[in-house]
């Protein structure tokens, strides 16, 4: 059929093959059936949904048009018919939407036939990976000397024998028994076979069948292969279970896609191809003895029932192996009105697709060819009404390709009518799948003539200079074999061999040959049982966006003329294997399951706390998770094992996604599946599943890029927001810290939950709510995995990647965030320092989630990474003031304001207690400049009061014993700390005064509170308010509180929200009970951030949600 590539055999022929060679495999279906044909069941089934009698439900109803379905419907009855009958269920259900019954019942008969059709051997096959993928193969050459040879001595009988290797094989001799060679060869060749065989006789390889291929492609010499399969198959059968290899001799007959095809039907038996360049000049008893030899040490050396092997004209040896294609892009062939292209095959099928790809957008003139009349065939009529709609100059014409007479005429009437043909996209062929031994000499005939002879008349007929572009359609069949496709692999093979021959005489022509996997929608293999029958071994067929896109890429290539495999997921075929060498020795690697070098890889290893110690360090709420920084570090090795030669400059991960964390049995273990696919050379995608879903959910999706000296400079080159925002360089670039810095210890004991090797937060330079600066230390030679394990890390130490994300945790310390998006992370791996300085800059809170830009660089500045939308989730409950570390008071105090105020204010609580008064002025400078990502200096009115200088920011400063508080916002703004000390009562009501004294009694009854803290509380209220300049009598309110030692009061505009943070431990004396901050905040200053997003200075902070909770506050005072 015109423009049908046919890369599928029904599964009916795999049926008869699993009858083959005491095949005892296969599924049946009869028990399951009870008796009922697949179209019974199927009709049965319907009947009962569709509530009408079965004999209305006939044949040619269509479930979605006729019986009125819905796709989701139709769906749930295809896999309900499936389980009836024994059957797994359809990987695409949704793609019989538009079948009729029939074609759902055949549909059904093609999976029950099958060998594979069994669902626990589909789910083997059908390893999951991250999605589907379209690339591009070719079949290279490897050389491969011969291996070690087992259980043989070679010794000489002659100057003939010399070459063979006398074999002892692991069976008992049979001399007695040996029933000989036998041959099948042209009868020129008779005497070199004759010697050949004489010298096998007396070898001691097993008997055999020789076939000796003539050295020209000629179809009338296709008799050879079937003459010696059937010869063959006769002397497997008369050997009752002895092993009878069959050998084939290809010196340019071009037959590896026929005999790869013949091992398909026969996979149990042994075969040999030995293809040669050419045959050895010399005296026919050398030439004899050097072929003879390879016959004998290959028989011997193969360790599968497939070998075959190929030696050049200098005898070289070597194995033929799949490849991805190295495709690089060159410019497109131009077409204009001057051009003519003619489409053989084109008025349907792929030729269609692809021909009208090649038209669109163009003048040039297409005349498609097809042997149907355009008015006998509604599909070719279709067909052309879309390319005349796509605006392309279009054609019709009638031809038989397989008629040599019909050729010439149509080159001559398209010559005549629009001019010399400039292009041709060759796709007509025909294929009528049948088992080899069933083939005859003119099937072969009636596939060969229309894909080969054809074309070959086409190009006799045209003038040569004139052709500047040449795609042919072949298979991928002629790669890999198929059965029932003998002959259609053969014809293919031939198709590549004239492309690449016709490139060779005229280099001017960009020549292509496209070799097809199956289609799904359009083409030969599209039925529904055999696309089903297809996916449960694991292959994919290329949907016709996919097929275009591919075919379009394809023409900007000049390097394909020999022809190149375009195809998804193909299985892993025996008979042509991928060029493979050994993966590198990595952690992630541990068991592969699926593998094609170059394009993708699936592989698993299994978590347990013996070979990941890490995890018992790394346990949130008691269970270990595996952190997020471990999985980069699994999809970096994937990575290096798809492309090994690549040794990038920098690594970016994109668009990750960490959807749930994967949870490890502390007693038992988690098998981690990571699933990479590379796309465009240097990018990847990947997945990450866990055996806690049986690997049905992604855990982790993320894309990455490598980049190489050139691109790193680019990324360098990107404003460095985060760390102009928070760091200070010296004139030589360096980092400057600031003088005083906040040990993070106390976070692992309250805070954070990582423990032991996870615990790298040293201190902080700068904290705040919004922002932070964290110095990180680095370990050198950390033991990651089982001694056992390999311990290479691609990605550097993980647990200083994991402390630029926890060191986080302090800004938000009343509640645990976890990471569950990242815009982008640049990491470059060989910068390394012993510490590391991390900047982080908060970019938009909603509540619920928190996102910030992180930069880590090593101590003179140069970039180790950096983090570009790292999204934080809110998760777990919300921790009480009385369980946080000192380090944290001033974040958890902002954080908290401005939930239930709305007002955006800066806290910094600093340590006083070992700083001089010089010191303590710097200190109070360097945390008003670090709140303000700018450097200040900070200056006192007449009265007392600070200002900042230079700005516009009010500012309040409080002191307690050994702390200090600063305060910076917008609006008038005022602070106080004090320490919580035991007082008789009647001393708390002669300082507040009679009415103060009231309001304590009232907060006392309402929070239970001591009266000590209570009191304190509205001292700190009644200070707070005069330094934002309220005099005299107060009025203050109070809210009910929430019991989490936070409380509310309210006088005027002001809002004035009030925490007790309770001391460890008590002196003797009653003092240190615990601290009282208050901070009155003027609650119609303007929303608008201190230090808002870091992409300049002073922005408005453009949250809706902090807009919309600050005028829920006033309106609940009012």
């Amino acid at each position: 059929e015109e423009g049908k590539t046919q890369e599928v055999a029904p599964a009916s022929l795999c049926c008869a093959i699993a009858s083959e060679g005491g095949n005892d495999g296969g599924n049946d279906g009869g028990n399951a059936r009870d008796g009922r044909s697949t179209l019974d069941a199927v009709r049965e089934i319907l009947a009962q949904r569709v509530e009408l009698p079965v004999h209305l439900i006939t044949n040619d109803l269509r479930l979605m048009r006729d019986l009125h379905l819905s796709s989701i419907a139709v769906g749930q009855l295809v896999v309900e018919a499936a389980r009836s009958l024994n059957l797994p269920p359809p990987v695409a259900a949704t793609e019989f939407a538009t079948a009729t019954v029939a074609e759902v019942a055949a549909a059904l008969d093609e999976l029950a036939t099958a060998e594979h059709c069994s669902p626990a051997a589909a789910s083997e096959a059908t390893v999951s990976g991250v999605g589907e993928w379209f690339s591009f193969f070719e079949e290279v050459l490897i050389r491969r000397d011969m291996p070690e040879q087992r259980h043989a001595e070679l010794h000489t009988d002659n100057h003939c024998d010399a070459h063979l290797s006398s074999v002892t094989l692991d069976q008992p001799s049979r001399e007695s028994s040996r029933m000989g060679w036998q041959h099948v060869c042209q009868l020129q060749d008779q005497a070199v076979t004759n010697e050949i065989i004489a010298l096998l006789n007396r070898s001691q390889t097993a008997d055999g069948v020789l076939i000796m291929l003539p050295d020209t492609p000629d179809v009338r010499h296709a008799a050879l292969v079937i003459e010696g399969v059937t010869a063959w198959r006769k002397r497997v059968a008369a050997a009752k279970g002895v092993a009878i290899p069959l050998v084939v001799v290809d010196d340019g007959f071009g037959g590896s896609g026929a005999i790869r095809s013949v091992a398909c039907e026969f996979p149990r038996d042994r075969i040999l191809l030995v293809r040669i360049a050419r045959r050895r000049e010399g005296d026919q008893a050398a030439d004899c003895g050097w072929l003879g030899g390879i016959i004998a040490r290959e028989l011997m050396a193969a360790d599968h029932d497939y070998h075959e092997v190929y030696f050049d004209d200098r005898g070289i040896r070597h194995v033929p192996r799949l490849r991805v294609a190295a495709y690089e892009p060159q410019a497109s062939v131009e077409l204009s009105a001057a051009d003519v292209v003619l489409v053989t095959g084109g008025a349907r099928g792929i030729g269609a697709e692809c021909g009208l790809s090649l038209a669109r957008g163009t003048d040039a003139i297409v005349v498609l060819v097809g042997r149907t009349a355009s008015n006998d065939d509604d599909e070719v009529k279709r067909n052309l009404a879309r390319f005349r709609n796509a605006g392309c100059n279009a054609h019709y014409v009638t031809a038989d390709l397989a008629d040599e007479e019909a050729v010439r005429r149509l080159v001559t009437d398209v010559r005549r009518k629009y001019g010399d043909v400039t292009a041709i996209l060759h796709a007509a062929g025909v294929n009528r799948p049948a088992l080899c031994e069933q083939l005859t000499v003119d099937d072969f005939v009636e596939t060969v003539k229309p894909k080969v002879e054809g074309l070959k008349w086409l190009l006799t007929e045209i003038d040569g200079p004139s052709l500047k572009l040449l795609i042919s359609f072949g298979s991928v069949i002629a790669r890999t074999g198929m059965v029932g496709e003998t002959h259609y692999a053969l014809a293919n093979t031939w198709l590549a061999q004239v492309t690449q021959q016709w490139q060779s005489g005229h280099p001017l022509c960009r020549c292509v040959t496209m070799e097809w996997s199956v289609w799904s929608g359009v083409g030969m293999g599209e039925r529904l049982g055999t696309l089903e029958s297809l996916r449960l071994q694991g292959i994919t067929p290329i949907g016709t966006d996919d097929g275009v896109e591919m075919f379009e890429k394809l023409l900007q290539s000049d390097r394909f003329a020999a022809g190149v495999v375009a195809a998804g997921r193909f299985g892993e075929p025996r008979t042509l294997l991928f060029e493979k060498d050994e993966l590198p020795l990595l952690r992630f690697l541990e068991d592969v399951k699926y593998h094609v070098p170059g394009v993708e890889l699936v592989a698993d290893s299994e978590l347990t706390l013996f070979n990941d110690p890490y995890l018992a360090e790394h346990a949130y709420d008691g269970t270990p998770l595996l952190p997020a920084v471990v999985s980069f570090e699994a999809m970096a090795q994937v990575a290096a094992a798809l492309a090994k030669e690549k040794s990038p400059a920098a690594i970016e991960f994109v668009d990750v996604l960490l959807e749930r964390p994967v949870a490890v049995n502390g007693a038992g273990a988690t098998t981690l599946r990571v699933c990479g696919v590379r796309e465009n050379g240097d990018c990847f995608r990947f997945a990450i599943r866990d055996s806690n879903s049986r690997f049905h959910t992604d855990d982790f999706r993320a894309r990455m890029v490598y980049h190489d000296e050139t691109a790193l400079d680019e990324l360098l080159l990107r404003p460095r927001l985060v760390w102009s925002n928070v760091a200070r360089t010296s004139t030589n670039g360096d980092v400057e810290s600031p003088a005083e810095a906040t040990s993070a210890a106390p976070l692992y004991a309250d805070v954070l939950f990582h423990r032991g090797r996870f615990q790298r937060v040293a201190k902080y330079f700068g904290l705040s709510a919004r922002k932070c600066h964290a110095r990180v230390l680095a370990v050198a030679k950390e033991q990651w995995f089982a001694s056992f394990m390999p311990h290479q890390l691609l990605l550097g130490d993980p647990a200083v990647r994991d402390a630029a994300i926890h060191a986080i945790q302090a800004c938000i310390p009343h509640v645990t965030v976890l990471p569950v998006r990242i815009e982008s992370l640049v990491v470059c791996p060989e910068v390394e320092d012993d510490h590391y300085e991390v900047f982080a800059v908060e970019q938009w809170d909603d509540g619920e989630k928190l996102c910030y830009d992180v930069e880590v660089v090593t101590s003179d500045g140069r970039l180790r990474e950096r983090w570009t939308g790292l999204t934080l989730q809110r998760v777990g409950n919300v921790k009480s003031p009385s369980e946080m570390p000192s380090v944290v008071w001033g974040t958890h105090i902002q954080r908290r304001i401005e939930e239930r105020v709305g007002a955006l204010v800066q806290v910094q609580i600093l340590n006083r207690q070992s700083a001089t008064e010089m010191s303590q002025r710097q200190q109070l400078e360097e945390a008003v400049s670090f709140a303000l990502g700018r450097p200040r200096q900070i200056l006192h009115r007449p009265d007392g009061k600070p200002e900042i200088c230079g700005s516009d920011e009010q500012i309040s400063i409080s002191h307690s014993d050994d702390m200090s508080m600063v305060v910076v916002s917008r609006g008038r703004i005022g602070c106080d700390v004090e320490s919580v000390v035991a007082r008789d009562p009647i001393v708390w009501e002669e300082m507040l005064g009679q009415e103060y004294s009231a309001l304590v009694a009232s907060v006392t009854r309402s929070t239970g509170e001591p009266i000590d803290v209570v009191a304190t509380r509205i001292w700190c209220v009644i200070e707070s308010v005069k330094k934002c300049g309220l005099l005299g009598s107060l009025s203050i309110t109070f809210d009910e509180p929430h019991g989490d030692e936070w409380v509310l009061f309210h006088c005027g505009k002001f809002a004035i929200p009030t925490v007790f943070f309770a001391s460890s431990s008590s002196s003797a004396d009653g003092a240190g009970i615990g601290n009282v901050f208050a901070i009155a905040v003027d609650r119609r200053a303007p929303v608008t951030a201190v230090t808002g997003s870091s992409d300049r200075e002073g922005a408005d902070w453009s949250s809706a949600d902090v807009t919309e909770i600050y005028e829920k506050s006033d309106e609940q005072t009012v």
